[in-house]
């Protein structure tokens, strides 16, 4: 009988020849076995992809592909083309998971048929120290379905509804877990769909230093722009304090890449909404000082 995985992991990389070794590992390490891994080499120019072909070429639950360079959500979602189960999830090539993430995961997401399963982090500074532990965020917030979706590995769903709505926007560079969140929430409160969490931390999301997509500002205030050009008017009538944290946001990074008038434009539409929001109030009599 052909190997069956109850779970299709996908991990894109680019040029982290340094790091995605270790990630694999910590998938090899999982005590639940019944899983496929899909690397997606988002056409690195350092030696990720000779090493990853050379190391687990012939390992039967590993696939190694190579696409043009296209970015993070291209390699995402031509991973879960290429995926044979119907649960995914995703793993960032700089981070790793605990022995029993799989294991604890998959029954608790099985045994409430969920659609969506999410759990907490734990954040590390590249010698081991913990920076926090980042908790699982209850159902409440974002239209009865707050998703942490913030981190490859948090979160795993069914195939059917990643199809359905659409799969990662690739238009992004940064802010795509985010973005996804919103849709997939949307059609889970449309759609009567269920979530289960755990607040046990079972990804370690490790701060390398050096350059990451998370510090860039200007990826990062676009993705937050397009979640609220996007997304605004949806927000508006189901959830004003999801609106009012992307306004800031946008706002925020603007600021610090000199998009003066469009930060602004989203900082008093912040205040709008919070108007004794002091942090808010600050930002946004920040904007108009002398730069």
């Amino acid at each position: 009988m052909a190997f069956q995985p109850e779970v299709s992991i996908v991990i894109p990389t680019y040029n982290r020849a340094h790091t995605v070794g270790e990630s694999i590992a910590s998938v090899l390490q999982q005590t639940f076995k019944q899983w496929e891994l899909i690397v997606v080499d988002d056409g690195s120019t350092d030696a990720t992809y000779t090493k990853l072909r050379k190391a687990y070429s012939d390992h039967p639950q590993i696939k190694i592909i190579r696409i043009e360079n296209s970015g993070a959500a291209f390699a995402r979602n031509a991973g879960v083309g290429l995926s044979s189960s119907s649960i995914i999830t995703f793993l960032d090539s700089d981070d790793t998971v605990v022995p029993h993430w799989l294991e604890t995961m998959l029954p608790i997401m099985n045994e409430q048929r969920a659609d969506v399963m999410s759990c907490a982090t734990t954040h590390y500074r590249a010698n081991g120290e913990i920076i926090v532990t980042v908790p699982q965020i209850k159902p409440g917030a974002l239209f009865s379905y707050r998703l942490k979706m913030t981190n490859g590995g948090s979160f795993f769903l069914r195939k059917v509804i990643f199809d359905a709505v659409g799969g990662y926007d690739g238009q992004l560079r940064a802010g795509q877990h985010s973005e996804l969140a919103i849709r997939i929430a949307r059609y889970l409160r449309e759609n009567n769909g269920r979530v289960a969490y755990t607040d046990e931390p079972l990804v370690n999301v490790i701060d390398r230093g050096g350059k990451s997509i998370r510090k860039n500002d200007r990826a990062v205030f676009e993705g937050m722009r397009r979640c609220v050009e996007v997304h605004r008017d949806y927000l508006r009538r189901v959830d004003t304090n999801l609106l009012h944290h992307y306004l800031s946001a946008a706002g925020a990074r603007g600021l610090r890449v000199a998009e003066v008038s469009e930060a602004r434009a989203y900082l008093r539409e912040a205040v709008a909404i919070k108007p004794l929001h002091l942090k808010g109030i600050a930002r946004l009599l920040r904007s108009y000082l002398p730069r």
